[in-house]
């Protein structure tokens, strides 16, 4: 009997006793069995946190039969179950230096560690391999283990009960960032862990600790100013290219906003020294439009102004809630043109404040000031 009617024999058998092939096999699926945090965390799937009552309603809205689902993707400490094999991605670290001379990253890109565990919950032995890992950062782009950090992952067998643990190194790019480990200890098979790792993400919570989304073909920098603050940018031939944040001296975010060519280009946002929003607008190639946003320390709106073309309305309130100025402005400038309107506390017309830089050029009024007419 040749090999060719073999197959075909066995293959019919299956059909036969209603039993699937070997390649229609189910994937097993991963599940957290616990938590380095929280070791009496329970058995959940990982993706799915709302609460009952709001999950039955979106499952009544929503088709139950051939959904497409995604693979649940784990966190960091978390013990996941997948076979015999329990993973925990323990720690990360983007920017990690080898003090070996002979394993540097590549001009433009930096290394990533990732520290795991491996514990053997079945009966057979299982044979482990740092090369059974993969990481894939947000863009999708793919990188496999080289080198090493001590005590390294290594490979080698586990008897039942056993585990291990190391670091594994991935070379990567500067400018990548979201990254997820992708264990895959069975290349037969389809079933995977996927862990979204904590290093190598967008943060920007101090002047020493802001990672920026910059472009490609950019360069991250930093400097200090007189004041004890600093900037966090990208820059590319002497441009700022990219994100940008500003520090005050106190520690406290003075401002953010992107570069594009040199200018501001997008949303921007400005901070009071308590940290609360004092400001929020947008640039278009350098130049302010629509809509911006003021407010006092106390987190109470200030004021707004809406620009279109070279001219903008502006009305502005007192910290009580009562409205105090409102007229016409000129976007070059920054103050008012043409007649304003003024208010007391009370709510009472009265004159304008004219001592104001808004109210440069302008006279004052019973009611209010008038102002330069508007171009």
């Amino acid at each position: 009997m040749r090999l060719g009617t073999i197959q075909i024999f066995i293959l019919s058998a299956f059909t036969v006793l209603g039993c699937k092939g070997p390649s229609q096999e189910e994937p097993e699926q991963p599940k957290v069995v616990g938590s380095l945090d929280e070791p009496e965390v329970a058995e959940k799937t990982p993706t799915d946190d709302r609460s009952t009552e709001s999950k039955t309603i979106l499952e009544e809205k929503s088709p139950k039969k051939d959904e497409p689902k995604g693979p649940p993707i784990f966190e960091e400490r978390q013990m996941i179950q997948l076979g015999e094999h329990q993973l925990t991605v323990v720690g990360s670290e983007f920017g990690w230096q080898s003090d070996n001379q002979f394993q540097q990253p590549k001009a433009g890109n930096t290394f990533l560690t990732i520290e795991v565990l491996l514990e053997n919950k079945g009966v057979d032995p299982i044979a482990y391999n740092q090369f059974d890992f993969t990481l894939q950062d947000a863009d999708g782009y793919t990188y496999r283990p080289e080198g090493g950090r001590k005590p390294n992952f290594g490979s080698g067998h586990l008897q039942q009960g056993r585990k291990v643990r190391g670091h594994i190194v991935f070379e990567v790019l500067e400018t990548a960032h979201t990254f997820e480990v992708i264990f895959q200890p069975n290349w037969i098979r389809a079933a995977q862990i996927i862990v979204q790792v904590r290093a190598g993400r967008l943060v920007c919570e101090s002047f020493d600790n802001c990672r920026l989304a910059c472009p490609q073909g950019t360069t991250p920098q930093k400097k200090t100013t007189k004041d004890g603050g600093g900037e966090n940018y990208c820059e590319k031939g002497g441009s700022l290219q990219g994100p940008y944040v500003s520090w005050q001296g106190n520690g406290q975010k003075e401002g953010e906003t992107t570069f594009v060519d040199g200018k501001p280009h997008g949303s921007f946002i400005l901070y009071h020294e308590n940290g609360q929003k004092k400001l929020e607008g947008e640039f278009r190639n350098g130049e302010r439009t629509g809509k911006m946003m003021l407010w006092y320390e106390s987190g109470k709106k200030q004021g707004e102004m809406e620009f279109q073309g070279e001219e903008g309305q502006s009305v502005t309130w007192y910290e009580s809630g009562q409205k105090k100025a409102e007229g016409r402005v000129l976007l070059e400038t920054s103050t008012g043109c043409d007649a304003f309107k003024c208010w007391d506390e009370a709510g009472q017309p009265s004159p304008c404040n004219i001592e104001e830089p808004f109210y440069e050029g302008c006279k004052r009024t019973s009611t209010g000031a008038d102002c330069p007419p508007c171009r």
